[in-house]
């Protein structure tokens, strides 16, 4: 994309795990990138995880894990929209400080070749995701980094806070009282914060 518009350094953006992508690129092409965004980004390692996982199970109702699993377990989640938005909706709730803050509608754009091309790009890069580590790729990183995290997230502050240690020139964010989505949950700080951090000489 940068190179069909014909364009230089970049600013670039990447959310969840977008911004494990991001990394990649940032450490790859340095030249290319003038500054980096991580927003609710998924954390720098697999090891980190496990505790995503359980986090996630924790915050929901004994009845919504026996639910959850039985979705996983249904052989049409691969190809029925209904019952793949069901199971995404469920999933996500544990994503936020505030369920009631979830749109129960996002999903509805999912129809049976989309949820068949999902849970085929999952099976083909789920292993990647599944052992990774990017932390010693960070260290390499110098361009200015902003990191926004919810204090919230069920991805653990501690991976998020490893990777402000291992960048070169990261300023961390942390917004209270909001889960992954802080777009969602807190844009009046959200945006400000990255509109304040492009603004920057």
């Amino acid at each position: 994309v940068r190179q069909a518009f014909g364009l230089g350094a970049i600013d670039l953006a990447g959310q969840s795990w977008g911004a494990v992508i991001a990394v990649h690129y940032a450490a790859k092409y340095p030249q290319n990138v003038r500054r980096l965004l991580l927003l609710e980004p998924a954390p720098g390692s697999s090891e980190y995880l496990p505790a995503f996982q359980k986090t996630i199970l924790e915050r929901l109702t004994p009845e919504e894990r026996a639910r959850l699993a039985g979705y996983g377990k249904d052989p049409g989640l691969t190809s029925d929209p209904v019952l793949c938005q069901e199971w995404m909706n469920l999933r996500f709730k544990a994503y936020y400080f505030d369920p009631g803050k979830q749109d129960l509608e996002k999903l509805a754009y999912f129809d049976g070749p989309r949820v068949k091309k999902f849970f085929a790009s999952s099976a083909m890069f789920g292993p990647v995701l599944m052992d990774f580590d990017l932390y010693g790729m960070m260290k390499e990183i110098a361009c200015p980094t902003l990191i926004l995290h919810g204090d919230h997230d069920p991805i653990p502050t501690a991976a998020v806070e490893r990777m402000a240690q291992a960048l070169k020139n990261a300023e961390l964010r942390i917004v209270s009282s909001s889960g992954h989505f802080v777009h969602v949950e807190k844009p009046e700080e959200y945006f400000p914060a990255i509109e304040r951090f492009l603004a920057r000489k």
